[in-house]
């Protein structure tokens, strides 16, 4: 399962000068990651070394998904209690369960990912508790995708919508938006917390694909904003 290793909270624009406190500090979640890989292939960097915390060095309690629904969903959650490998004669205990409740929800999920997999969970703000959420929000956009391609292909226009908590970031986004195509306004949101920005294609320009949503994403947390969805008539593409 290549090498465990703790993911902390925040970002940061430079890089911290205090390895100590950083490593002291209590991890969202612990995954395995492909780390000897990336060092190789020069995609992270070694900066130091820190003591691992008391409580980081036993081999964290994980879960592990049971059975998978066909429309996607976990049916059931397997807990494991430490790394104990299966032979022929052991396998690993582990606690069967329908229902997570609220502590279990926060247990680390033993998963692989490589580095560009955990850059997209750290850019989504993936963590296990929200995990069937995010999957969940992921196959809602999966299956819309090819309604939104067909609808701005149309020139029927379709109506993004950003939210910002600061003017500053709105504006960035706004600017952005305009500079690849969009039409783009700016105004306080209804709730007059944060700044929303309402986007449009010009009748005539077609969408790139379904690809849109994702861009759009990407785009409001580059801008420390949200993507919230979309407003249009529903064109249904024809086979």
């Amino acid at each position: 399962m290549a090498q465990l290793i703790r993911v902390l909270p925040g970002f940061h624009q430079t890089r911290p000068a205090d390895l100590l406190m950083l490593a002291r500090e209590k991890e969202l979640y612990f995954i395995f990651y492909t780390l000897e890989y990336a060092l190789r292939s020069r995609l992270i960097e070694r900066v130091g070394a820190a003591p691992i915390p008391q409580w980081a060095i036993r081999f964290p309690v994980m879960r592990r998904p049971g059975g998978i629904r066909p429309e996607g969903g976990v049916i059931n959650w397997l807990i494991f209690d430490g790394p104990v490998p299966e032979t022929p004669g052991r396998r690993r205990s582990f606690l069967d369960v329908r229902e997570l409740t609220a502590d279990q929800r926060e247990l680390s999920i033993e998963m692989l990912v490589a580095h560009p997999a955990l850059l997209k969970k750290l850019e989504n703000g993936w963590t296990p508790a929200r995990s069937e959420q995010i999957a969940r929000e992921e196959r809602e956009r999966e299956a819309i995708r090819p309604e939104i391609a067909a609808t701005e292909a149309s020139g029927v226009s379709t109506r993004h919508f950003f939210y910002f908590p600061k003017k500053r970031d709105a504006n960035g986004a706004k600017a952005r938006l305009i500079k690849e195509g969009w039409n783009a306004v700016l105004k306080r949101s209804a709730d007059d917390q944060n700044w929303l920005v309402l986007a449009s294609r010009p009748s005539g320009i077609e969408a790139k694909g379904g690809a849109t949503i994702r861009i759009l994403e990407s785009l409001a947390m580059e801008f420390h904003g949200s993507y919230d969805g979309w407003e249009t008539p529903i064109i249904r593409p024809t086979n």
